[in-house]
């Protein structure tokens, strides 16, 4: 469904596992650059997704340009793992 930056096959680290939607939230992306991006955690583990993905280039050169990010945050229950996704591929 979306995109967690983790390739299939690879552990789950703990900020992106969950056995539900309300597990998750959408936050600003970590890192140099986030342009307006979100990704999704668990919401208990929002500070260890901000440490594990903090800028190592203090000094790094960002794109001038900002998106409004509008997915959402859901729990993907088959790969046990926060994602993202647009709001029109939500099922009732």
């Amino acid at each position: 469904a979306g995109d967690t930056g983790v390739p299939k096959g690879e552990p789950v680290p703990d900020y992106l596992a969950c056995p539900a939607d309300t597990d998750c939230v959408a936050v600003e992306r970590a890192g140099c650059c986030h342009n307006g991006y979100k990704d999704a955690v668990n919401e208990s583990k929002v500070e260890a997704y901000r440490a594990a993905n903090a800028c190592k280039e203090p000094h790094h050169m960002c794109p001038m340009y900002m998106l409004v990010d509008k997915r959402v945050a859901r729990c993907d229950t088959a790969l046990k793992r926060c994602v993202m996704i647009k709001p029109e591929e939500l099922h009732p």
